[in-house]
This record gives structure tokens, C-alpha cells and sequence, in this order.
């Protein structure tokens, strides 16, 4: 993995600002629709050995459909912290709701995330998606 969990040791240190930053909060999101299940996309992380094979694209595709057909989901939301994976929610037709550039995330004491510097230039941002299923 190369986004910004990698940088920050995996996601109990960084992955709660994330969902703060950008807004996440699956049952109050889809409350007013009516769900009474969702499917929440939280890690897309393929090698990249593996890029280019549409390997992402069929994880989040089988994921959605096991939701649909054994779990009674009608929407998903994902946070996703990578170029890559970003793309892949934008292809399957994810709506972006809200981009967060890490910049602008703040530690609990209010100051920046720290180690920046050390995050691939490409993860620049959290983004927070939905859709339809």
C-alpha cells in the first residue's frame, strides 16, 4: 500500500480524521433514503505489479454485487485516499461528495498531519463517494 494509511502505520491513527474530514457518516448519510443496508468501501489496495489489470475495478464490482444479492444493499459509500482507487469509484460511477486535501486535515491538538512530505506526491486528497446499487 502507498496512500497515506501506508505513511501513517495503517488505519487506527489516520483513517478516523479521514472520515471526519470528509464528512463520513454512513447512516446518517442515507438515512433520509430509506436503507436499511449499505455497503461501505473503505480499502481499495492493489500492488503495483498488479496495476493496469483491472483487478480494483473487479474487487469493488464483485463487492457490490455480493452486497446487492446477500446483503439487500441498495447504495455504497467509500472513502478512498488514492489516485488509483479514486479512479476506479469514479469508472463504476461513484458520485463524489466532498474531496479533502490532506493539507487541510488537522491532528486532535489542531495541528497538520505530520509526515506529509513522505506521501506520494499522486495522494493528495480523501474523497468521499456514493452511489446507487
Amino acid at each position: 500500500s502507498s496512500g497515506i494509511n501506508a505513511e501513517y502505520g495503517g488505519s487506527t491513527v489516520i483513517l478516523p480524521l479521514l472520515f471526519e474530514a470528509t464528512g463520513y457518516n454512513p447512516a446518517a448519510f442515507f438515512a433520509p433514503l430509506g436503507c436499511s443496508r449499505i455497503l461501505s468501501d473503505t480499502f481499495v489496495c492493489v500492488s503495483p505489479e498488479a496495476r493496469g489489470s483491472k483487478l480494483g475495478l473487479r474487487l469493488v464490482t464483485a463487492s457490490e454485487e455480493l452486497a446487492k444479492e446477500k446483503g439487500g444493499c441498495t447504495h455504497a459509500v467509500a472513502v478512498s485516499t488514492g489516485i488509483y482507487s479514486q479512479r476506479i469509484f469514479k469508472k463504476l460511477g461513484y458520485t463524489l461528495v466532498k474531496e479533502t486535501l490532506y493539507d487541510e486535515i488537522r491532528m486532535k491538538d489542531g495541528s497538520p498531519l505530520p509526515n506529509l512530505d513522505r506521501v506520494p506526491q499522486e495522494h493528495k486528497s480523501a474523497m468521499l463517494f456514493t452511489k446507487a446499487l
